[in-house]
């Protein structure tokens, strides 16, 4: 389950608005650790196997190859002064393992090699430099723009962006800039697109086909109150192209790309506000493309958006604390998609497989709402912390037959599926975990045990 904001709680129950940028950074300490998380899980989804070079979708699967723990994870964070280190090391889950066996501890594998593991390189990794209320990072993180469970914009779903960010915290007003590099391989008919394809209204010395593909990020966050908070961020894909500093400019928010053919930008809006103590409310807005008749041929995009919005109370149980939040998220059909594989707003991962040996499993995840376009979800979450903690979401997911990789702009038949979602995780102090995610009469069951020491 996606990772909250650790002080949500504390803000919004004192009557504050939490901060919407989140960077996964810590910078307090000298600390290093490993834990061993020995775990079983079983299930009975059913999985696409592919061939060389297929691309998965894991929204068809609703992640649950990411909801189970690593076996053996190593931490080690270094600060003085200005500077921090922070590295952690773990024995990747080998992808396919579960698509060919699907009750599994993935760390014994019913057939030579009975023990296989994908030792990719860390998802966190970061070297951060602070100084006042500044802040420099450059290496491998998680971004995530709202507390909300739900963000539009920026999820954090995705297991990691390598970037370099800055932030700057001004009390009244926040500044947040970050550039990420994304994966750039693209399948045999994904480059065809990219290498023939012009856009319409595009320069007509497209298409631009260098393998690259990089996100830049703008957020301005304003809290003319402690209470109130409301954000104006751009995200703009830069595909096919080098960056140049018409892409990258610190300080050109919101700034008119003209559409050349190597570019793609979504503007966000949100609003927080924490009316009463331990009473908050949310609104992101996030608009991929608005068609406007008088300036554009007719039917050149249309019109994509995303939104979510929600009321968190905060709890008081029994000497454990939390909340509750009620959300509704919805997705256009062609939110984040585009006419060129490298300007949809999606992050590829390639991770090493062993089934066949040296074989790759190459993996997409929107950079959004993690169920991708052409949707509608209303969602009940809970977090409890204390002796025992816990987190459940019970969701009904309206999904349409659109996704990132369905071709942009292509006839599809307005199709709905249901899925009613319950997902259940229990942690104890003795650092047992019990875990389950219900999709209709599909089901991830499972468990582990936390063996951890910190020094």
């Amino acid at each position: 389950m996606v990772a909250y904001p650790r002080d949500v709680y504390e803000d919004i129950e004192s009557g504050k608005s939490p901060q919407t940028f989140f960077p996964y950074a810590s910078d307090d300490g000298i600390m290093s650790g490993f834990s061993v998380n020995p775990n079983y899980f079983f299930t009975n989804f059913s999985f696409p196997i592919g061939g060389w070079w297929k691309v998965f979708y894991e929204p068809d699967t609703f992640y649950i190859v990411d909801d189970i723990p690593h076996l053996f994870e190593v931490e080690f964070h270094l600060s003085n002064g200005p500077v921090a280190l922070h590295i952690e090391l773990f024995t990747g889950k080998e992808y396919m393992a579960l698509r060919k066996w699907p009750n599994t501890s993935f760390f014994y594998i019913p057939t030579p090699p009975h023990i296989s593991f994908d030792s990719r390189f860390p998802y966190t990794s970061y070297i951060l430099f602070k100084s006042g209320n500044q802040e420099i990072s450059l290496g491998r993180e998680k971004i995530r723009w709202g507390y909300w469970r739900h963000p539009v914009a920026l999820s954090g779903k995705f297991p990691y962006l390598d970037n370099s960010s800055y932030s700057a915290d001004f009390g009244k007003f926040n500044y947040a800039f970050t550039i990420a590099s994304i994966n750039p391989v693209l399948s045999k008919d994904e480059w065809r697109v990219q290498s023939s394809v012009v856009p319409v209204n595009a320069d007509p010395l497209s298409p631009y086909c260098e393998k690259s593909k990089n996100l830049v990020t703008h957020r301005l966050e304003f809290h003319p109150i402690n209470s109130l908070s409301f954000s104006i961020g751009e995200l703009t894909m830069v595909g096919g192209k080098s960056l140049d500093v018409f892409s990258i400019d610190p300080m050109a928010i919101l700034h008119n790309n003209f559409n050349e053919g190597y570019t793609n930008s979504m503007l966000d809006l949100s609003i927080a506000w924490t009316f009463l103590k331990g009473w908050n409310y949310y609104f992101e807005f996030a608009l991929d493309d608005f068609a406007v008749p008088l300036t554009e041929k007719a039917n050149v995009k249309p019109t994509a958006y995303g939104l979510t919005t929600g009321l968190i109370k905060t709890l008081d149980l029994f000497g454990n604390h939390g909340y509750i939040e009620l959300s509704y998220t919805k997705t256009t059909k062609w939110m984040y998609n585009t006419f060129l594989p490298y300007l949809k707003f999606n992050a590829r991962y390639v991770f090493l497989s062993n089934f066949p040996v040296g074989s790759r499993a190459i993996v997409d995840y929107p950079l959004g709402f993690e169920y991708g376009p052409d949707a509608q979800m209303f969602s009940m979450y809970t977090k409890i912390s204390g002796k025992v903690n816990l987190e459940s979401e019970i969701s009904l997911l309206l999904k349409g037959p659109v996704t990132i990789e369905t071709e942009y702009k292509s006839e599809v038949p307005d199709k709905i599926k249901r899925y009613f979602m319950y997902t259940l995780m229990v942690s104890f102090k003795n650092g047992a975990n019990i875990f389950a995610r219900v999709v209709n009469n599909r089901y991830l069951i499972g468990g582990w045990w936390e063996i951890s020491r910190r020094f």
